[in-house]
C-alpha cells in the first residue's frame, strides 16, 4: 500500500469518526480538497466499504430518520436532501422508493405540526414548503382541516 493511499485511509476514518454515518460523497469531496488522486480515493472508498466501515445506504436511512413527524419533508425534497449529502442516485433512490407515498407523508407531517380542524391555508402553506405537490397539497389540507380527529 502506498504512502497517498494510507494518508488518505487515516484521513477519511477521522473523518467518518465513530458514527459511521457519512455518505461516499462527502467523504469523497473532503479527500479531494485535501489534495488526493482520484485512484487513491477511489481505493480509500472501496476499502472502507468492504470493510463495513462506509455504507451509504446506512447513512441515508440515518438521514431520512431526521426527517420525520414536524421535519417531515415530500419524497422528492428528501432525495434531494440525500443527493446533496453525497449519497450516490442509485442508493438515493432505492431508499426513497422504501418511503411511505407523498400523501401518507404529508398527512403524517400535519398530524404531528398542527392541532385537529386547524386552517386549511396554514396547513397548504406547510406542505408547500415542505415540497409537496401543489394539488396534494390543496387535497391534503382540504381533508385534514375539515376533520377534527385525524384518522
Amino acid at each position: 500500500m502506498t504512502s497517498d493511499v494510507q494518508a488518505a485511509r487515516e484521513r477519511a476514518v477521522s473523518y467518518i469518526g465513530i458514527s459511521r454515518h457519512r455518505t461516499s460523497g462527502k467523504i469523497k469531496e473532503k479527500l479531494v480538497r485535501d489534495g488526493f488522486d482520484a485512484d487513491v480515493i477511489d481505493d480509500v472508498l472501496s476499502y472502507l466499504q468492504s470493510i463495513d466501515y462506509l455504507d451509504d445506504e446506512r447513512a441515508a436511512k440515518h438521514i431520512l430518520s431526521q426527517y420525520r413527524g414536524r421535519k417531515g419533508r415530500s419524497r422528492a425534497m428528501l432525495s434531494a436532501l440525500l443527493l446533496s449529502r453525497g449519497v450516490p442516485p442509485d442508493v438515493a433512490r432505492s431508499v426513497i422508493d422504501e418511503l411511505d407515498s407523498d400523501e401518507a407523508l404529508a398527512r403524517s407531517l400535519i398530524d404531528a405540526t398542527f392541532p385537529r380542524g386547524a386552517d386549511r391555508e396554514a396547513i397548504y402553506k406547510r406542505l408547500i414548503s415542505r415540497g409537496f405537490h401543489p394539488n396534494l397539497a390543496a387535497t391534503v389540507s382540504r381533508l385534514m382541516a375539515s376533520e377534527t380527529d385525524y384518522d
